[in-house]
């Protein structure tokens, strides 16, 4: 790898294999063929690696994304395409195994329409939660606008693994954390050929402000990197 793909990989690996291992994908790669997943927004830079690892664990995977990148999505081995701005999701397959949500909002409440009742849900969304009082419904996650919010995010995440653990699907809630052993495992699968990240753009440092614009358009495809070195930018352009 470069050092920008290098740079690429340690907080969406670490995401997305934290996130299978809470759901005991990591534990049973032979148990694991025949079963489907459906990965949210897997043309971001999450979805790229949940997408690549899924598939390397032996599961069948679906994932959503817009038309431009249906054939980005199946390069990354994605079994089956899902244009969000054509299908629902949930009408497309009504019986997956996992579904890992990048997304929040509403994806959270359609997704439990189309998992199987011992299924496992991944919610990756650390942010917080914006609630309806008006209805008392909660609407999902939108972004960190206070402490309180934040702290009613928390709580309605523990209530729902809660729920889900005495009826179904399984709730795993992740904020991810640090773990050289476990980047240490997803260097073999770099080292094999089963995982590669995808670099959609490198911005200097001192273009930071219009990375950060770019990536709250929300059309990133993989990861959009910041480099230091000017010179590592010449050399991510020659590979």
């Amino acid at each position: 790898l470069s050092y920008i793909e290098a740079a690429a990989v340690p907080l969406v690996g670490l995401t997305v294999w934290q996130a299978y291992e809470r759901a005991g994908v990591t534990d049973r790669i032979e148990g694991n063929v025949g079963k489907s997943i459906l990965c949210h927004a897997g043309a971001g830079g999450v979805g790229s690696f949940a997408i690549q690892l899924g598939k390397a664990f032996g599961l069948k995977v679906y994932t959503t994304c817009s038309a431009r990148n249906l054939e980005f999505v199946k390069s990354l081995g994605a079994d089956y395409g899902i244009d969000y701005n054509k299908d629902k999701f949930e009408e497309v397959k009504s019986d997956y195994d996992y579904i890992i949500d990048t997304m929040g909002g509403d994806y959270e409440l359609r997704s439990m329409k189309c998992i199987k009742s011992n299924g496992t849900y991944m919610n990756i969304m650390n942010s917080g939660w914006s609630t309806k009082w008006s209805t008392g419904k909660t609407d999902g996650i939108s972004g960190v606008d206070s402490t309180f919010g934040s702290t009613i995010g928390f709580i309605y995440a523990a209530y729902r693994m809660t729920v889900q653990y005495l009826v179904g699907p399984y709730y795993k809630f992740l904020v991810v954390k640090p773990d050289g052993s476990m980047l240490s495992r997803l260097s073999k699968f770099i080292q094999t050929g089963k995982l590669k990240p995808k670099i959609d753009r490198v911005f200097p440092l001192e273009h930071i402000a219009k990375a950060h614009q770019y990536m709250q358009n929300g059309h990133a495809r993989g990861k959009v990197i910041i480099a230091v070195d000017t010179k590592l930018i010449q050399q991510q352009a020659k590979i």
